[in-house]
């Protein structure tokens, strides 16, 4: 097991926003390996995602569907964007910490994406050490912005949701 610097020594506890589900599936048995991270919800869109972290139907139940410390927060996600969800808390505490990123980054919008309570904007990481690098910069960050897009290791809709089963 590794342990990710979280500048805390409790469990850190996430939600994987994520329309693809194999994204889902590899970034859930990576945060395994780590000894301080629980993945603790997988949402499938960002009509769902917005449900679980406002805690309303189906996700009410908080014993069951835990508050997270962390999101990572796919940006291109049916049928509302990474920053449609932000958009969508920007009114919520900003304790947690939020990753937005994209097989694309080049079309996030940095600027909004800050401004509205990502911790960091990014690629999505090609590689296990690419994630820890992201956590990292996440949970050290002294401030709520960080970008990864550049560096050279960084590559009113209305749905019904229903909670992924099987975490």
């Amino acid at each position: 097991m590794e342990r990710v610097n979280t500048t805390n020594q409790k469990t850190v506890r996430v939600l994987i926003a994520d329309d693809s589900q194999e994204d889902r599936a590899l970034f859930r048995h990576i945060l395994k390996t780590f000894d301080d991270f629980e993945v603790v919800g997988l949402t499938i869109n960002g009509a769902d995602t917005i449900a679980y972290l406002n805690g309303v139907t189906p996700y009410d139940n908080r014993n069951l569907y835990v508050e997270p410390d962390l999101v990572l927060l796919d940006f291109q996600m049916p049928p509302f964007t990474g920053l449609d969800v932000l958009r969508a808390l920007r009114h919520q505490p900003r304790g947690r910490k939020i990753v937005l990123w994209s097989d694309a980054p080049d079309l996030i919008h940095e600027p909004s994406a800050y401004r509205l309570g990502a911790s960091v904007v990014c690629a999505k990481p090609l590689i296990r050490s690419d994630l820890v690098k992201i956590l990292t910069r996440a949970f050290m960050a002294p401030g709520p912005k960080l970008s990864s897009r550049h560096p050279p290791e960084f590559a009113g809709k209305a749905v019904v949701t229903q909670p992924v089963k099987s975490l």
